[in-house]
């Protein structure tokens, strides 16, 4: 059974020149909180018992000046708030259909994607006036849409409820289904990353506590790795260095592995200050992924 809130992490790599610029933002159930690179707590971009309930995932706009933040269980919207103040901007959608955001991504146009985990839609929404488009993938009836992954000829799309990764075309129509349980390895699928040269396909499944790699040529399983060590497994995220960092929703932890061996490397636990059932992180600002980045220091203390 899915444990929510989720614990989703995105970290973003930065190059040594503008490191020492950035912070991190954590999404916990009902604040935004600030951390220094090394860690250490600066306080809260969105104050607790405020503006924000039952936090999913956060994602910045494409100018880096306002902060979309999914609200699962109890609120059924995507928050707004001023990136650099914390200040509450409004909804994006008061009196409309959505039930529970989960994840916010980008078309490959640039418009603004939520995926409603309970309605079964992923809507599209402009992201110059905040309008609903409508439902932006047609075909392939989905339960419990998640991830949302572009990819060169189109779309990937995680659904959590029929144990499934369908494909969409650039338009959004329904292409095929990629991957299915049991044979597929796919169990509750949530989060999916691709390997830098597009050739692999990572998927957290929360119900095996694995995470399964494939071919994108063929969609072969060609590694399953987490066997006893994820309960829950959810965010997926790449470290500079090429390793991959897996949200342990059930552990309450963040791990990463070394994607050649399985290995599992490091275990974090959350810092004091980060409140139980975290959902996302992120650094602020938010710079393109630099090939070659030193590794930054996420919001977590290792477990000894």
């Amino acid at each position: 059974m899915r444990m929510c809130p989720s614990i989703i992490v995105a970290i973003a790599a930065a190059s040594c020149a503008t490191a020492q610029e950035q912070t991190y933002l954590v999404a916990a159930s009902d604040s935004i909180q600030r951390y220094s690179l090394e860690g250490d707590y600066l306080g809260d971009l969105v104050a607790s018992n405020g503006d924000l309930t039952s936090a999913s995932q956060m994602v910045l706009s494409p100018d880096k000046s306002t902060l979309f933040v999914g609200t699962f269980q109890t609120a059924s919207n995507v928050s707004m708030f001023n990136a650099a103040t914390g200040k509450y901007l409004g909804n994006l959608d008061d009196g409309g259909p959505l039930q529970a955001p989960s994840v916010i991504s980008y078309t490959h146009e640039g418009n603004l994607l939520v995926s409603d985990f309970t309605g079964g839609r992923v809507y599209e929404y402009d992201i110059k006036t905040n309008e609903r488009l409508g439902s932006f993938f047609r075909g392939g009836a989905l339960i419990n849409p998640h991830e949302v992954l572009r990819v060169a000829s189109g779309y990937l799309v995680s659904d959590y409820g029929q144990n499934r990764v369908l494909r969409y075309d650039l338009d959004g129509h329904f292409d095929e289904v990629v991957l299915s349980s049991p044979a597929d390895g796919i169990a509750r699928p949530l989060d999916m990353i691709m390997s830098d040269d597009g050739s692999l396909l990572y998927v957290s499944n929360n119900a095996s506590g694995l995470i399964t790699v494939y071919d994108t040529e063929t969609f072969d399983r060609v590694q399953t790795f987490g066997q006893r060590q994820l309960t829950f497994p959810e965010g997926l995220a790449w470290a500079p260095d090429g390793t991959l960092v897996v949200a342990n929703a059930g552990g309450g932890t963040v791990l990463r592995f070394d994607v050649d061996s399985g290995e599992l490397l490091d275990t974090f636990e959350q810092l004091p200050g980060v409140t139980r059932g975290s959902t996302d992180v992120l650094i602020i600002p938010a710079p393109a992924v630099a090939s070659g980045a030193i590794i930054l220091p996420i919001a977590f203390r290792r477990r000894r």
